[in-house]
């Protein structure tokens, strides 16, 4: 193969599906060979880049990670490609436990970002992960609330009931149960009707859980009905019905 575009295109896609399947490491070759070929044609090398730094987050390689989101934001790439590297870079911060680098880098992601849902996304779960570090759970639940709402938006329902969990959890330890229960239903709901059964038990079950804690909850009838639904399927260890 001689097209030098096709080849850094190939290489770019391989490495994102590597990454996203977990071999983030094998990923990282496949990326140096998309940025030779991007870089010979003149084509935007952020996308290649930014990508290069989660891999590299990935395998826990952060100073090579941080060098990667430099050349990001230094290059003249689309302002929403620089504010995802921001919003990188705070994580790394947070991997680090630097707090005033990570709000830096959210306010920096915020001026650049557009109105893309998925975008908008990222912001929050940063928002809610800083907020889990400053001692704030509740406003951490807040802020995984809209994340969950912006993936809801961008049709990313998995992320969606990730981020409802995340919010549930982030409620829970603020001692907040109606909360909390009610974004496990949210999440045990989605993840059962996207036939992820073990997920949706686990979330009904700390939606359950949550309403033991003494009180009457409106949502009460409908986690226990969900949860006798969830528990009658086969994977999840309930009984099978015969048609004999």
């Amino acid at each position: 193969m001689d097209d030098t575009a096709e080849i850094g295109k190939q290489a770019y896609n391989l490495a994102a599906v590597l990454h996203l399947d977990g071999r983030s490491a094998d990923a990282v070759p496949y990326l140096w060979e998309a940025e030779t070929a991007f870089a010979q044609l003149r084509i935007d090398l952020g996308p290649v880049l930014l990508l290069r730094a989660r891999a590299l987050r990935a395998v826990g390689d952060a100073e090579n990670a941080e060098a990667a989101i430099r050349r990001v934001v230094e290059l003249n790439t689309p302002r929403d490609v620089q504010a995802q590297a921001w919003l990188l870079y705070g994580h790394l911060a947070l991997d680090a436990e630097n707090g005033g680098e990570c709000e830096k880098a959210l306010s920096r992601a915020r001026a650049l970002a557009s109105d893309d849902p998925a975008l908008r996304a990222g912001i929050e779960g940063l928002s809610a992960r800083l907020a889990l570090r400053s001692g704030s759970p509740a406003g951490a639940g807040a802020a995984f609330d809209r994340e969950a709402e912006y993936f809801r938006r961008a049709g990313r329902f998995r992320d969606m009931a990730d981020a409802l969990e995340r919010a549930g959890s982030a409620y829970a330890e603020a001692g907040d149960a109606h909360e909390a229960g009610a974004r496990f239903y949210r999440a045990a709901r989605s993840f059962f009707g996207q036939g992820d059964t073990p997920r949706a038990l686990r979330a009904i079950e700390r939606a359950a859980a949550s309403a033991e804690e003494g009180r009457e909850f409106a949502w009460g009838p409908a986690v226990a009905s969900l949860f006798e639904e969830i528990r009658r399927t086969p994977v999840a260890g309930g009984p099978v019905e015969s048609n004999e």
